[in-house]
């Protein structure tokens, strides 16, 4: 009897924050869902030190619902609210940062972000809902979202272990708090999710580096002279022809980057050197 009782014990202290031991911090959150409050939790590191499988492990633990498929695993504002309109109760999602250093602007990415971030909580706000947001910093977070919309950071250390801290904004001054709990250890999460969300970025980030090149191709185009834009016209003729073999203002505007009026210039003139 004295071991049932020991045993019980240990399974009581095992939920204690103060252990500061696994999972003590997924029990905080869930109290704090149980009250019928939202959740966001900021998971922070820098990059390549596991914030995204965190919180992909982190969501798969609070949320049996969570999919393999990582369609919960947002990279757009779009996304975010089409899964909002269609989330029950104490349900999770994902708002992930993707690595793109040199490719895409993490400025850019963060302010789309952190607007998905302000219009989703002002929009699930009786919806008792959890989110977990990505970043290399907190200090990229525009400081009243960093400081007044997230409850929580993980400051993910080494993969598979985290800091965790509260954030306690003041109501008489405009300081923060950020008290330390404790440390979370968080494992590798389900095979399929880590297949599907590396299957998924990679589909963004390539999507967004053919745009962003574009648009660096755009900005290119047009500080060249109309001579210059000719020559490159020439080099690349045969990447202008459609399947009937003509040049087509579409594909002059694909791929010279240039706008409409100034691709049927390109085409006339090529025409009148004799190429068509």
């Amino acid at each position: 009897m004295e071991i049932d009782k020991t045993i019980q014990r240990r399974e009581d202290e095992w939920s204690k924050p103060g252990l500061a031991i696994f999972p003590w911090f997924q029990d905080l959150i869930r109290e704090r869902l149980n009250k019928r409050y939202n959740v966001v939790v900021l998971f922070c590191g820098i990059a390549g030190v596991g914030k995204s499988y965190s919180s992909m492990t982190f969501c798969e633990e609070m949320d049996e619902s969570f999919p393999s498929d990582a369609s919960r695993v947002c990279f757009t504002h779009k996304e975010v609210f089409e899964l909002v309109d269609v989330l029950d109760r104490r349900q999770w999602l994902i708002i992930d940062e993707p690595a793109l250093s040199g490719i895409l602007s993490k400025r850019s990415w963060m302010q789309e972000a952190q607007q998905a971030l302000v219009d989703l909580i002002e929009s699930f706000r009786f919806k008792n809902l959890g989110v977990c947001f990505n970043t290399i910093s907190s200090q990229l977070l525009d400081k009243t979202v960093r400081e007044l919309l997230c409850h929580y950071m993980v400051w993910v250390q080494d993969r598979g272990y985290a800091r965790c801290y509260a954030i306690e904004p003041s109501q008489f001054t405009s300081q923060v708090r950020t008290p330390f709990l404790g440390d979370a250890y968080f494992e590798l999460p389900s095979d399929e999710l880590i297949d599907a969300y590396e299957e998924k970025r990679a589909k963004f980030i390539k999507s967004r580096y053919f745009r962003s090149l574009n648009e660096i191709q755009t900005k290119e185009s047009a500080h060249l002279s109309f001579k210059d834009m000719i020559e490159e016209a020439k080099e690349h003729v045969e990447e202008l022809r459609n399947s009937q073999g003509e040049i087509d203002v579409i594909l002059i505007q694909e791929v010279l980057g240039v706008g409409k009026d100034r691709s049927y210039l390109i085409k006339r003139k090529l025409k009148d050197i004799g190429i068509s």
